[in-house]
């Protein structure tokens, strides 16, 4: 009984901690009120008019639709995510929570505390091409302006690219991946023959060799770095993240020797000619994973049917490298398809029911309460 007239005694009065709430309630009021405001229209303008980028959509909206005092405009759908989860009904949470984890928590972090640099230094006098392969490419024709490079995309769809055996025939697998496989899952980077190819983080070699067959990586290299575990109910400190540098010169794997320590910014390696990469056009492949390989090969393109396991799996380089070209594709997890432009956030943002899938109630953007 002392407890209800306690609870009667404060009715109608209020308390510190009813003032507290009051003012949490004003502010979720605030917040909702900007919400109702239905950005839509406005961000459909920004996207497909002007061209804008997601993070350049996010600013315009901080600035036409401001953010209340702890609060911020967050992305509901990143294109990373788009249509993934819909990919596999079983395992599509699981793979959108793997890319959450190891783009925000691991990579991001890590990124910011300046573990990472480029692998080919860029000269910014001289010309970059961004490519667009999706609608396949005679590579013999491929060339690169004198003293320039070239970029090829991650998550690129390139058809009548792959025409190899290699590519073609179900029965050869890498790492379960099989299928006729003409998504390209690394970055490639383009410039002469014995351009010097750096470390990017801090790393040991974890196996080397050459992979002979035509459309291979030829000499190829991979790594393993060690980045910080954020997570501090795990066990261990550190989570391994695996590199492939591929198409490389046979001298690169000169010297070499497995657990060999090599630091950010010092040479791993050369491009290699054609004799010597696969017989492709001179370039690096860079491709990240977060399974450890068993030997020096990893599927550098995938089968359409995997690209959800596959974007888990082989994280966007772009995460360690930085912005070597800006935007994202059409179709799943930003998959770059016949159409897509350069430089632009390709996604149609009409297709309401493919957003609302992971999110019914969601916007693009929305305003999200801060611890």
């Amino acid at each position: 009984m002392a407890s209800i007239v306690e609870n009667k005694n404060v009715i109608g009065e209020k308390t510190d901690e009813d003032n507290n709430n009051d003012d949490s309630n004003n502010n979720n009021n605030n917040i909702n009120e900007i919400q109702r405001q239905e950005p839509r229209e406005f961000i459909d303008k920004l996207q497909k008019e002007e061209g804008k980028l997601s993070h350049e959509i996010k600013e315009e909206l901080e600035k036409k639709y401001p953010a209340e005092k702890g609060a911020e405009w967050c992305e509901q759908m990143p294109y990373w995510m788009r249509g993934v989860q819909r990919s596999n009904v079983y395992s599509g949470y699981h793979i959108v929570h793997t890319m959450q984890v190891w783009r925000k928590a691991i990579l991001d972090p890590a990124r910011e505390n300046n573990m990472f640099g480029p692998i080919v230094q860029i000269d910014s006098n001289f010309p970059v091409i961004i490519r667009n392969f999706t609608n396949g490419i005679n590579c013999d024709k491929v060339e690169i302006p004198k003293g320039g490079y070239d970029i090829g995309k991650y998550n690129e769809r390139r058809r009548n690219m792959y025409e190899t055996d290699l590519f073609k025939k179900e029965e050869n697998k890498i790492d379960g991946f099989d299928g006729v496989r003409d998504v390209h899952m690394g970055i490639d980077i383009g410039a002469p023959v014995n351009t010097p190819i750096y470390s990017f983080c801090d790393c040991k070699i974890l196996h080397f060799g050459y992979n002979p067959a035509k459309g291979d990586y030829g000499n190829v290299i991979i790594t393993v770095q060690e980045i910080p575990n954020p997570y501090e109910n795990e066990e261990e400190d550190f989570k391994s993240l695996y590199s492939l540098y591929g198409h490389l010169s046979g001298k690169s794997i000169e010297g070499k020797s497995i657990g060999q320590e090599i630091k950010k910014g010092e040479i791993i390696g050369w491009m290699g000619d054609r004799n010597e990469n696969g017989d492709w056009p001179s370039h690096v492949h860079f491709q990240l994973s977060v399974n450890r390989p068993d030997t020096h090969d990893m599927p550098g393109v995938v089968s359409v049917n995997d690209i959800a396991k596959a974007l888990a799996s082989y994280p966007d380089p772009r995460l360690v490298l930085g912005d070597v070209y800006r935007g994202n594709g059409s179709g799943i997890g930003g998959m770059w398809q016949t159409g897509d432009l350069n430089d632009v956030d390709n996604f149609d943002y009409s297709l309401k029911n493919d957003l609302n899938y992971m999110m019914p109630e969601s916007r693009f953007f929305q305003l999200k309460q801060l611890d």
